[in-house]
């Protein structure tokens, strides 16, 4: 794959399953968020069930245009690790085969492009109130924006986890440990018990602990415990290879984030796409408190313009680094700068200040031996890049909204 900008790029999902209707409960707000803070949103989906939900927020015409953008890719061969229970049949009766705290891994398919891609199409097929062609049309883009099938994906994640679980006895500890808490409501801590874990044969391993008489807890229930943990290492190691494969940051969960000490903790915390959606979920909702994403139309089309403006590309540079910020501070901000503009000027989508700088300069890009003026050199060099950040969320963003 060819160098991209790595931090410029999001692997993840926008939905969650839900039982009823078999249906998910997508997330418009942070989809919106997402398409302004990263150049590229590779969306995880749950079999398209996405694109009805497009046609609904965005229009057809709306949702063809973001399909045919670059700004959005599409990839449903969901991979994870799971843990094989081999059974076998003793006088009729299945049993285990695998003895306690024996487990063994390998990565499966959650959801596969190839072979159910039907049942994904089904979700464009049964959208009401489109005509045929238009539907053809909607499964082309689809299949346009849509990842080719991952060819041997996960081998390196687990590779990984086995390394991880042959020599990380930290990063084991930890998983444990934040597993223990979430399930059961134990704080355990490393020193409180002891942990060994061998390889038997290729992708067989067996844990020798002493947990069930240090918590106690029945050994069957901290067997599915250690499993859980385990299954966390492998999860974690499949989102690395995912950030490797699509060369994107991945969308990790705080359970997740929380106990890698040794597994690329400065990428973590670093490029940790969590902290630049909660910065940009933190400035919506102190300038838009009463905003109400799914009761408003978005003008989608707008939204692909603004992204791609000066202003949008400094409000992404910006938006990583207002973590020391009050939220005083930055409504201070936001309503300084525009509080020293002119009415003319405070244009609800900023074209005023850009309408001035071409007016005097002629053109935005001058030809060839023709000297920058000052004005233009000002605006571009220095008002867009110290303000734009401001200009965005006061004058454009409120522009996506119809």
């Amino acid at each position: 794959m060819e160098q991209l900008n790595f931090n410029r790029r999001l692997i993840a999902p926008c939905a969650v399953s839900i039982r009823e209707n078999n249906g998910i409960k997508f997330n418009l707000k942070s989809f919106i968020n997402r398409l302004i803070i990263f150049d590229t949103y590779i969306l995880q989906s749950a079999r398209l069930k996405e694109i009805p939900l497009f046609i609904r927020y965005f229009g057809y015409d709306g949702t063809k245009k973001l399909l045919s953008s670059n700004s959005i890719k599409l990839n449903y061969d969901i991979m994870a690790v799971g843990q094989l229970e081999r059974k076998s049949k003793s006088m009729g009766v299945e049993v285990k085969t695998l003895p306690k705290y024996c487990y063994e891994f390998s990565v499966i398919k959650v959801m596969d492009k190839f072979n159910d891609k039907n049942i994904t199409l089904d979700s464009i097929r049964s959208i009401s109130g489109l005509k045929l062609k238009e539907k053809l049309e909607l499964e082309d883009l689809v299949n346009g924006a849509t990842f080719p099938c991952l060819e041997k994906f996960g081998a390196k994640a687990l590779n990984q986890m086995y390394y991880d679980l042959r020599n990380e006895e930290a990063l084991i500890k930890k998983s444990i440990n934040a597993v223990f808490l979430k399930d059961t409501g134990i704080e355990i801590n490393d020193s409180d018990y002891s942990i060994k874990i061998h390889q038997i044969g290729s992708d067989h391993f067996k844990v020798d602990n002493n947990l069930a008489s240090k918590v106690n807890i029945s050994e069957e229930k901290v067997h599915k415990l250690i499993e859980s943990a385990l299954l966390s290492i492998g999860r974690l190691n499949i989102r690395f290879e995912e950030m490797e494969y699509f060369s994107a940051m991945s969308g990790f969960i705080n359970s997740e984030i929380g106990f890698p000490q040794n597994k690329l903790m400065f990428l973590l915390s670093k490029v940790n796409p969590n902290k630049i959606e909660n910065n940009i979920n933190r400035i919506v909702d102190l300038k838009f408190p009463d905003i109400d994403f799914e009761n408003k139309k978005i003008d989608i089309c707008r939204l692909l313009e603004i992204r791609q403006s000066p202003e949008c590309i400094a409000f992404r540079d910006w938006i990583g680094n207002i973590d020391t910020l009050t939220d005083k501070e930055i409504q201070d901000q936001m309503s300084s700068f525009n509080s020293k503009l002119p009415s003319w000027l405070r244009a609800r989508d900023g074209t005023a200040l850009k309408f001035l700088a071409k007016t005097l300069i002629g053109s935005l890009y001058p030809p060839a031996g023709l000297a920058v003026g000052v004005l233009d050199q000002f605006v571009f060099d220095k008002v867009i890049p110290k303000n734009g950040p401001i200009m965005f969320i006061n004058n454009m963003y409120p522009s996506i909204f119809k």
